[in-house]
């Protein structure tokens, strides 16, 4: 419905710049579609403390998945810095596989 002026009364207020809206993809989508649904409830006064407790516990897997991902990045840097340490400093081939399947998992 346009009240005048053209403003729609049906639109969702903006939303907030989460800290997570640069992640793309999946994560990002359901973060988004749970803050919609909190924000259409509120609008109709009809918002619940289920609803709250689904988009805080999409925000606490979106953390985990976040920090799986920090820590699988951080542990790949570590061990890619040591292979670039190892071939400098003419380590066996052995320890340079090791370190390679490393990577990999």
């Amino acid at each position: 419905s346009q009240a005048a002026g053209g403003v729609s009364h049906d639109a969702l207020p903006p939303r907030p710049r989460f800290p997570l809206a640069s992640v793309a993809g999946a994560l990002q989508r359901r973060i988004t579609a749970r803050y919609d649904e909190l924000a259409r409830a509120s609008q109709v006064q009809s918002l619940t403390i289920d609803q709250v407790h689904e988009f805080l516990s999409t925000l606490v897997d979106a953390r985990d998945e976040l920090l799986q991902k920090s820590e699988n990045t951080r542990r790949s840097i570590t061990i890619r810095k040591a292979m670039l340490s190892n071939s400098r400093n003419g380590r066996s081939s052995h320890d340079h596989l090791r370190l390679c399947q490393q990577v990999r998992h």
